[in-house]
C-alpha cells in the first residue's frame, strides 16, 4: 500500500548515515504522534530502538497553521530543517472535496509556505 511506501521511506531515511535528526509531524487522533508513528512502523516490522536517537516526533498537522504547532516550535523548525519530504494526505472516496481540502491542498500550500520561508 501506499502508506507502507510511506514508512518504509521514512526507515531508509532513518537509517542514512547523514541524517542526524528526522522531525515527523504526525496527526495525532486518541494517542500521540509519536506513538501512532511507533506503532504503525512495528506493523510492517520497521522500528528500531535506535530510530529515538534520532527521530522527534510533533504532534501536528499540515493542513492548519503553522502545522498547528506554536509559534517557538515552526521557527524551531524553519531553523533546522535542511530537506522537507510531504506525504501526508487524506484519501476517502465517498467525501466530498470541501472535506478532503483542508488536509490535502491547504496542507500542500502550508508546506510550500515553509519552504519558500526558509
Amino acid at each position: 500500500s501506499a502508506a507502507s511506501d510511506v514508512y518504509k521511506r521514512q526507515h531508509s531515511i532513518l537509517s542514512l548515515p547523514f541524517c542526524k535528526t528526522l522531525y515527523a509531524l504526525v496527526r495525532s487522533h486518541h494517542s500521540s504522534g509519536e506513538e501512532r508513528l511507533k506503532s504503525t512502523l512495528k506493523q510492517f516490522n520497521l522500528w528500531k530502538d535506535h530510530f529515538t536517537q534520532s527521530l522527534v516526533v510533533l504532534d501536528g498537522d499540515v493542513g492548519r497553521e503553522n502545522f498547528g504547532l506554536s509559534v517557538e516550535n515552526y521557527n524551531k523548525l524553519l531553523c533546522e530543517v535542511d530537506h522537507v519530504y510531504h506525504s501526508a494526505a487524506t484519501v476517502h472516496m465517498i467525501h466530498s472535496y470541501h472535506w478532503l481540502k483542508q488536509s490535502n491542498v491547504e496542507g500542500t500550500l502550508n508546506v510550500l509556505r515553509f519552504l519558500f520561508t526558509k
